[in-house]
């Protein structure tokens, strides 16, 4: 395995569950809410400690965001869908 190739799965990787954790973050409600903040909160001190270059660290919060945006949108749709989401009529 190319340590290129690795590095960008393990950047990936990080970025994604720090990702699903914000997105859990902002969709639950209730003080359980905090555990999943304080979860993206630790994992990110851990990639800045093993990650230390400058591009790597600016890659993993770009794609932080973009994985919490899509998760955040698909995670609204399967609600809407399966009707547990109604919005607010029109007025």
């Amino acid at each position: 395995m190319n340590g290129g190739f690795k590095q960008a799965f393990f950047i990936t990787a990080y970025a994604f569950v720090c990702g699903l954790l914000l997105a859990l973050f902002a969709l639950i409600d209730g003080l359980f809410r905090f555990a999943f903040s304080l979860g993206a909160l630790f994992l990110g001190i851990r990639f800045f400690r093993d990650f230390e270059t400058l591009g790597s660290r600016i890659w993993f919060i770009a794609l932080s965001v973009f994985f919490y945006f899509l998760i955040t949108i698909i995670i609204t749709m399967v609600l809407f869908a399966q009707g547990k989401l109604v919005l607010p009529e029109a007025g």
